[in-house]
C-alpha cells in the first residue's frame, strides 16, 4: 500500500483489515513501514515508524486487522521528494 499525502499538518492513523462483515478471508502479518519522503517530519507526538498492533476478529484464529498510529505528522512542500508510507 503506498500513501501519498498532502502538504498539511495532520494525525494519521492507519487500519488495514481483511474483515468483510463477518467473513474474515486473510491473515495479515509483518506489516512495517518500509520508506518515507524526506519532507515527512514529526509533531508533538509523531512517529514516523510506529510498531504495529494486531487484532483478531471473534472466531478467528488469525491476526486479520493491523493499525499504524502515526500521531501529528508534518508534511513540507519538497519537490525532489515523494510524500508516501510503503506498508506491506
Amino acid at each position: 500500500m503506498t500513501i501519498d499525502m498532502p502538504k498539511l499538518n495532520f494525525e494519521l492513523f492507519v487500519e488495514l483489515s481483511t474483515a468483510i462483515n463477518d467473513f474474515s478471508f486473510m491473515m495479515i502479518n509483518d506489516v512495517k513501514v518500509l520508506r518515507t519522503g524526506t519532507n515527512i517530519g514529526i509533531g508533538t507526538n509523531g512517529n514516523k515508524n510506529p510498531m504495529p498492533n494486531f487484532y483478531k476478529s471473534d472466531n478467528v484464529e488469525f491476526h486479520d486487522r493491523a493499525v499504524l498510529d502515526f500521531g501529528n505528522l508534518t508534511v513540507s512542500l519538497n519537490v525532489t521528494a515523494i510524500s508516501l508510507y510503503k506498508i506491506f
